[in-house]
């Protein structure tokens, strides 16, 4: 487990260091980086997430990654925990609350070999028909989807 993880919204300062987290995944930094919600330990950025606002209540998680050899140590949990408590507070963009007193849904789609883990904090495998639809069918396009095997996966909260 991490000594003292800070959560943060990105800077350009940090840009190169989760630039090169999310390509060893294989996947780029959509948007910009003040969009991203970083996970950082001793002014080093640890891994990050990038969390969208769909609609009223509705959010979507492009993008989560954390450095390979931090794995298994409980990081990509504390970003996925901020995530579904307070998905509002993880949008640089989008909806804002003052309290959840409603209900509100985080859609993401997992590689298959991560649905364990999403399933670890709630998430439950879902249709495709189910997520925004702006996101439905960019796995259909994608070289390496045969071999991600990807799973639209959607968490119910606030309820």
């Amino acid at each position: 487990m991490a000594r003292n993880p800070i959560i943060r919204f990105g800077t350009p300062d940090d840009e190169d260091e989760l630039m090169e987290i999310m390509y060893s995944y294989g996947m780029g930094l959509p948007g910009e980086i003040e969009e991203h919600l970083l996970l950082e330990e001793d002014h080093t950025v640890l891994g990050g997430c990038k969390v969208v606002c769909c609609g009223e209540g509705y959010y979507f998680l492009e993008v989560i990654g954390i450095k390979k050899e931090r794995h298994k140590q409980g990081l990509g949990g504390l970003l996925l925990e901020k995530i579904v408590q307070k998905p509002w507070e993880c949008c640089a963009t989008g909806e804002i609350r003052e309290v959840s007193q409603t209900a509100y849904t985080v859609a993401t789609i997992a590689r298959g070999e991560a649905v364990a883990f999403y399933r670890k904090y709630g998430f439950q495998p879902c249709e495709f028909e189910e997520i925004p639809e702006i996101y439905r069918e960019q796995c259909n396009y994608c070289p390496e989807k045969e071999s991600c095997q990807p799973v639209p996966m959607i968490y119910f909260g606030g309820q």
